[in-house]
């Protein structure tokens, strides 16, 4: 791996933006394209990495949902998604109890 990756401490922080750097962005959309061959191929404006999926659900939900509409949230589920998703999008969270 090191043959191929030169690692710099500067593309972990935010200097390029809060979705990832560029650079890691078109890796992943390679990566992507080499090994799950997609009908249209993925570029680096497509691909966003997060912190965490908080962070992933918060986008999902402030993007996607109009204030009133749901989220299917299935359990185990981390208590703090509640307080953390509604603050900006105003959506309202629905619990799924999935059976095995």
């Amino acid at each position: 791996m090191s043959l191929k990756f030169k690692f710099d401490a500067g593309q972990c922080t935010y200097n390029e933006g809060p979705i990832g750097p560029k650079r890691l962005r078109e890796a992943m959309a390679s990566h992507l394209n080499d090994n799950f061959s997609p009908f249209s191929p993925v570029t680096a404006k497509e691909v966003t990495f997060t912190a965490g999926v908080t962070g992933l659900n918060e986008m999902l939900a402030f993007n996607l949902t109009d204030e009133g509409e749901a989220f299917l949230l299935g359990r185990p589920i981390y208590g703090c998604f509640y307080d953390d998703l509604k603050t900006k999008s105003r959506y309202e969270d629905t619990i799924c109890y999935l059976e095995h």
